[in-house]
């Protein structure tokens, strides 16, 4: 081991975790590297956070993973997708929109890819009047 990276797990202030990764050469991330690191450690956030709101399923026995941790995968790139349309939609950045996604979602009881979904197809709308200032 040449190289280690922690990156908090964490939604706002509240900390979940670290995601360590390791290499076997010395050096710091290349951007694209970074870009990827960053990615999985908002995807291990997001199944933590989908492990804790909901019970436990059986697992897919054709790939030995429980079939809602597959369904956060998927729905991540809607979410992005999603995030940016909120973004430009209520004039805020892209945090800020993925925060107003995320609070929609939990105020409506429904998982954020359905909602971003929802988003992309223009059956939910955000506009300036969703941000809080």
């Amino acid at each position: 081991m040449r190289a280690v990276f922690a990156f908090p797990l964490q939604v706002g202030g509240i900390r979940l975790g670290v995601l360590d990764l390791y290499r076997d050469t010395a050096g710091e991330l290349s951007r694209p590297e970074l870009a990827d690191a960053l990615s999985f450690a908002d995807a291990a956030t997001q199944l933590l956070l989908d492990l804790q709101a909901r019970d436990t399923a059986p697992a897919d026995t054709a790939r030995g993973v429980p079939p809602h941790l597959l369904a956060v995968l998927d729905d991540r790139a809607e979410v992005h997708q999603a995030t940016g349309v909120v973004s430009v939609l209520a004039g805020v950045s892209l945090a800020q929109a993925l925060a107003l996604l995320r609070a929609r979602a939990f105020a409506e009881d429904r998982p954020i890819g359905d909602l971003a979904r929802d988003v992309l197809d223009g059956v939910v709308r955000f506009g300036a009047d969703d941000e809080d200032g």
